[in-house]
């Protein structure tokens, strides 16, 4: 019934689109009963309508506000945490990058701001995504894009090192490559298709099958190196710090993406980051290539970006009073975070009047008189 509703309600709309709210109740009528609704049905129609919009709209500006509180609440933790990753960093002699990598496409380091070190795929900011101690820092709502590629892209690989904020998130994207109107899509997806999983994501999970590795439980602890590949027949690899995270698959055949009219994301899984499309969390370092990487040279790429520095190194230079903050901010986190996901879960991505003409559709579909026709 549901979905019925809404597909009828979705007509309506599209064939009134410049009507009034009245002809378009008259409209609904006379589909679902053979008469045209009377003054009174039209009158309590259009105040149904406009208590549901507004009922929606308090709904969203109290999201809102529970998301900038969580936003409020990481931002606190990392002014504690990331300075003493800093000083960490900087005093202790982390391994030798490996020679002889794979040469990438493109590669973001994050270092100063959001260039591409081959030339080729700058990055726009978008929202609230900001460069800050070496990170793309994206918070659900921002994201970071890149212009046309340089060259259509069939066998590739994405790879990147991410933090998150939280573990309970379900559905952003780190690293993605799509058409530039956000239907034809690859990207490396954290938790859509199961709860704190990596996932090759793609458009209607055309591409998409679970790898089945093991949940993630490290990534607001420490970057974590991930990785999916992606050979020209469709077969698709993922990795998880340099090792095979799970098992290869073949599900469809490859995507290709045509240089001008495709591009690069970071922090959404396609189109813009709107419900739960967008990513929360840090990325350090990202590589693009225009082939298939061998599992060996997954595992030289991984060490790249590698750090020593651990949660437990960090909380061993805070001072009490420090940890006893960041544990209770964290539990707050954590405690929000949950909430959030069971709102966002259900939470419609509809607009404001498709939703509320969808209620009412379900409702005059639920009457006696709607009963009795059928």
């Amino acid at each position: 019934v549901i979905g019925w509703s809404r597909s009828w309600a979705q007509r309506i709309l599209d064939d009134a689109k410049n009507r009034s709210d009245d002809f378009r109740i008259r409209q609904m009528f006379l589909e679902a009963y053979g008469r045209t609704a009377s003054e009174d049905e039209t009158i309590q129609c259009a105040a149904y309508l406009q208590s549901i919009q507004q009922e929606t709209q308090q709904q969203t500006r109290e999201l809102a506000a529970q998301e900038q509180k969580l936003s409020d609440l990481n931002r606190q933790m990392s002014a504690i945490i990331e300075p003493a990753r800093t000083k960490l960093q900087a005093t202790r002699k982390l391994p030798a990058a490996p020679v002889n990598t794979p040469e990438p496409l493109a590669e973001w380091t994050f270092d100063k701001d959001s260039s591409d070190s081959k030339g080729h795929l700058d990055l726009e900011l978008v929202g609230s995504a900001r460069i800050e101690n070496g990170a793309l820092i994206v918070d659900g709502k921002s994201m970071a894009k890149s212009g046309s590629l340089p060259k259509p892209l069939k066998a590739k690989t994405l790879e990147a090192w991410v933090m998150l904020d939280n573990l309970t998130q379900r559905g952003g994207g780190v690293m993605t490559v799509q058409g530039k109107d956000g239907v034809l899509f690859d990207s490396i997806v954290f938790a859509e298709k199961a709860a704190a999983h990596w996932v090759a994501g793609s458009n209607f999970f055309e591409r998409s099958e679970l790898f089945e590795g093991v949940a993630e439980t490290e990534a607001v602890a420490r970057p974590v190196h991930v990785a999916v590949v992606y050979q020209a027949d469709g077969t698709i690899s993922g990795y998880r710090d340099g090792k095979p995270y799970g098992r290869t698959y073949r599900k469809a055949a490859g995507a290709t993406f045509e240089a001008d009219s495709s591009q690069v994301l970071f922090g959404c899984r396609h189109g813009t980051p709107v419900g739960n499309k967008g990513l929360a969390g840090r990325i350090f370092r990202a590589r693009l290539y225009d082939h298939a990487l061998t599992a060996e040279e997954i595992a030289l790429t991984a060490q790249i970006e590698s750090s020593s520095v651990t949660e437990t190194d960090i909380l061993a230079t805070l001072s009490s009073e420090q940890r006893s903050q960041l544990t209770a901010l964290r539990a707050q986190r954590d405690q929000l975070a949950k909430s959030l996901e069971s709102v966002l879960t259900t939470a419609s991505s509809d607009s404001l009047e498709l939703q509320a003409w969808s209620s009412l559709a379900q409702s005059l579909i639920n009457l006696k008189e709607f009963i009795y026709l059928q």
